[in-house]
């Protein structure tokens, strides 16, 4: 597969909108940095100024979306920002 360039701003607001079409949340830039804790190549990229340039292997986007979409699954629960329901569960 190929590779993607994006300025970091662009990659930001896309991997928010896909993660966000597949799991309903609305994720900030803050809420990716502070969900890849532990792992800090992936939270370096949303750390990045808006007109930074950078190339991303299309698997990686993948593996990345995957990580995201089965860690929240995992948790079963929203982002703590995102959190307005007492049960932990967006809607429901």
């Amino acid at each position: 597969m190929g590779g993607i360039w994006y300025q970091a701003g662009e990659f930001a607001n896309a991997m928010s909108e896909l993660i966000g079409h597949k799991s309903g949340l609305a994720l900030s830039r803050q809420n990716f940095i502070d969900h890849l804790e532990d792992a800090a190549d992936w939270a370096n990229l949303f750390r990045l100024g808006d007109d930074e340039i950078i190339r991303i292997r299309s698997e990686a986007v993948e593996a990345l979306v995957a990580q995201l979409l089965y860690r929240w699954n995992e948790r079963d629960v929203a982002p703590e920002s995102l959190d307005n329901n007492k049960n932990g569960r967006m809607g429901g």
